[in-house]
């Protein structure tokens, strides 16, 4: 009787279109994202290892650098003879409108990776072995100007269908956990008759 969709807007509104009224569907349509990259990078000697994340301040495209691997070694005695690591490098957009991250090929952000990372891992391009990229369209909602109403406003729409998801409230990964929450005691409050 109940469903609950925590999914990005842009997915909420393709997979629900038939039972979305025209006034959420408006107000998803709303929802502005900023895209994100994630680059693993593989090696067998650390690449970085003096803090759990490093936010790159004077970088370009990347923000963050981290690697939890040694975190996980030094806890883990077991694993102190394994040699693979991991480091995370984020690449993110010059604002919300700026969506040119999703039309680089592998090859140049791996160019931007090795790059820009330079400064701070000067071997860089030699320490990795293998890499995996990750593009995600939607990373981040942009909570612009009227947000909080549009919240508001589809926070009260709920009836058979509840919307969950990181628009819902704040832009965190956090916020789709609060959010589905919400979601579900609404209707299992609308389910009991109030």
């Amino acid at each position: 009787d109940k469903v609950i969709v925590a999914t990005p807007s842009p997915v909420t509104q393709w997979i629900a279109k038939d039972v979305l009224t025209t006034r959420q569907k408006e107000l998803l349509s709303e929802v502005e994202y900023a895209q994100y990259i994630t680059v693993a990078l593989f090696s067998e000697t650390p690449i970085f290892n003096k803090a759990f994340d490093l936010a790159i301040l004077d970088g370009d495209i990347i923000t963050d650098l981290y690697d939890a691997t040694w975190v996980e070694r030094h806890y883990t005695p077991g694993l102190k003879d394994v040699k693979e690591y991991i480091a995370s490098a984020y690449l993110a957009p010059r604002g919300v409108s700026d969506k040119s991250l999703m039309t680089l090929s592998d090859g140049e952000i791996m160019n931007i990776v090795e790059t820009e990372l330079a400064t701070i891992v000067p071997s860089i391009k030699s320490k990795i072995k293998g890499y995996d990229i990750k593009r995600f369209m939607c990373a981040y909602p942009v909570m612009s100007p009227g947000a909080y109403g549009r919240l508001h406003e589809l926070k009260k729409s709920f009836e058979g269908i509840y919307l969950a998801g990181d628009y819902m409230e704040y832009p965190t990964i956090e916020s789709a956990f609060n959010s589905g929450s919400d979601a579900a005691k609404k209707a299992m409050k609308h389910a009991r008759g109030k």
